[in-house]
């Protein structure tokens, strides 16, 4: 992956200039927190497909988001799970939003997952390139998918996760960005997801084709675990 990630950088450095170089160095230096120092127990072929409908209302500050994304595993053949989720946003300045969210996912290993979140996304340019940061903390809650009622266990996390979107050509760009997960209880960093792929943008509508290198590590006892994760997104923005 670090080959890959090399290769960007260097490709775009020549066309834009030795302070994107920087950056992509500094993502490089993040996405090194999937390459952990014990051997993994886990490796598995993944891919993931995810829709989003942002519905703006004129020119106020506030909106509305539905996701869905379907998740299929064992190299991309068995289906996984649907994550679904509403959130909704308040624009408190041209550049910043804050959020609240629910989000579901069907039963796995038994277990139906909800999560309740709160956001904080920022948007800027850093060296003239489109920069935006993005804060999460949820509150992950494991039920069983007999009795929703019935919590099996809570916890509590925290996401972090910068991203860039380097312009290559007229409508496309290079999209990197790494998101770091850090939980209350051991393990405290228990996941990392890097992604680098190509973001097409227009009016009202972005796609996105990714490669995500996701590493997990879990609790003692149980394997870490790398996913290579195929990420297809499609966002889509209606303004009432």
């Amino acid at each position: 992956m670090a080959d890959l990630d090399n290769f960007a950088c260097n490709a775009i450095s020549k066309q834009t200039g030795t302070d994107v170089k920087r950056l992509c160095i500094i993502f490089l230096i993040l996405s090194s927190l999937n390459s952990p120092a014990q051997p993994i127990d886990e490796r598995d072929f993944v891919s993931w497909t995810s829709t989003m409908i942002t519905l703006r209302f004129g020119n106020s500050p506030y909106t509305v988001q539905t996701f869905a994304q379907t998740r299929f595993t064992q190299n991309a053949t068995q289906f996984q799970t649907t994550v679904f989720s509403i959130w909704g946003l308040y624009r408190i300045m041209p550049s910043t939003s804050i959020g609240v969210g629910y989000t579901i996912l069907t039963p796995i290993n038994s277990r139906l997952l909800d999560i309740a979140a709160l956001q904080l996304w920022h948007d800027r340019r850093l060296f003239d390139v489109p920069f935006s940061l993005r804060f999460r903390a949820e509150n992950l809650t494991w039920r069983s998918p007999d009795d929703f009622f019935v919590e099996i266990i809570s916890a509590l996390r925290f996401r972090l996760r910068p991203e860039l979107v380097i312009p290559i050509w007229e409508n496309y760009g290079l999209l990197l960005n790494n998101e770091i997960f850090l939980g209350l209880s051991e393990p405290i960093f228990n996941q990392n997801r890097f992604h680098i792929g190509i973001r097409y943008r227009e009016q009202g509508l972005i796609i996105d084709a990714l490669y995500q290198h996701r590493f997990i590590n879990r609790i003692v006892g149980l394997p870490d675990r790398i996913e290579h994760t195929l990420l297809l997104n499609f966002f889509y923005t209606i303004t009432l």
